[in-house]
């Protein structure tokens, strides 16, 4: 009798095992179809078309301890990006892309630790600024092929539509700035002289960019960038009226640096046969 209970027992797990084989045999095609869609060809070229807002940056420098010194970032314009991405493996690639800005001076105060104003001015409002990046970057992928996140270096050049000459007048012309505070009760005057103009700016930038799979050509993609400019675009000075009794004068420089956030959509140019040979 018990030979017979023994012989049930061991019948009955027969349908559980033979369940759980299945089980996993459909969880590996399931995995193996993710690594499959997941899979960048070594040989895969993009182009990604997206647009975003720019945080240009202006650099300050106030001796009275008046004005926001350091680095003053401001949200002051939209920007379209056309980007190249050449795969040259799996995980690495070179970029190249073309940005259109404009060029501005951020300038602020912190009237007290809670109340503070910020403003932006447009350079010239016919002055436009071309950008072009070229650089590497590399894919940071996981298990199951997971692509979580890429990284990106490279240089920059930028150049504008004017030269000196086009706006020599506009150059040698002061803007005054009447400012009122409420918080504090002052009431001054700021007035901003431009004493170095130049079309070009070079740096150099790092980024990252996070892509949601849409199909087999089509991608969503997030991308911050950072750039940091070596050489002034503009400097110049700021004059305080005589009431503050402030000493010296306050400088800046742009640099054609800030930070870039943006989004688009990312095509795939040629079709592969995107199997893993891994």
């Amino acid at each position: 009798m018990k030979i017979i209970q023994s012989i049930s027992f061991f019948l009955s797990l027969i349908p559980v095992v033979f369940l759980s084989i299945g089980q996993e045999n459909n969880n590996d095609i399931k995995t193996r179809l993710k690594i499959e869609k997941r899979f960048i060809h070594p040989e895969s070229k993009y182009i990604t078309i997206s647009g975003g807002w720019a945080f240009t940056s202006t650099h300050t420098k106030d001796p009275n301890n008046f004005l926001k010194s350091g680095l003053v970032m401001m949200n002051n314009h939209i920007f379209p990006n056309v980007r190249y991405e050449h795969s040259i493996g799996q995980s690495t690639f070179l970029e190249t892309s073309y940005e259109f800005g404009k060029i501005g001076i951020n300038m602020g105060r912190n009237m007290t630790e809670e109340k503070s104003w910020n403003k932006y001015s447009r350079f010239y409002k016919d002055h436009n600024n071309h950008i072009l990046q070229i650089g590497y970057g590399y894919r940071i992928i996981g298990k199951n092929k997971f692509h979580f996140l890429n990284l990106h270096s490279g240089l920059f050049l930028g150049f504008s539509n004017k030269t000196q000459s086009d706006i020599q007048s506009f150059l040698t012309q002061s803007a005054t700035y009447t400012v009122e505070e409420l918080e504090t009760g002052l009431s001054y005057q700021i007035e901003r002289n431009i004493e170095f103009y130049s079309r070009y700016s070079f740096g150099a930038y790092l980024g990252a960019s996070h892509e949601i799979r849409l199909s087999d050509r089509l991608r969503l993609i997030i991308r911050y960038t950072h750039r940091f400019g070596t050489n002034p675009i503009l400097s110049g000075k700021y004059v305080f009226s005589d009431n503050l009794n402030l000493d010296s004068a306050a400088t800046f420089d742009v640099r054609g640096g800030g930070a870039f956030i943006s989004g688009g959509l990312k095509i795939l140019l040629s079709k592969f046969n995107n199997t893993n040979n891994e």
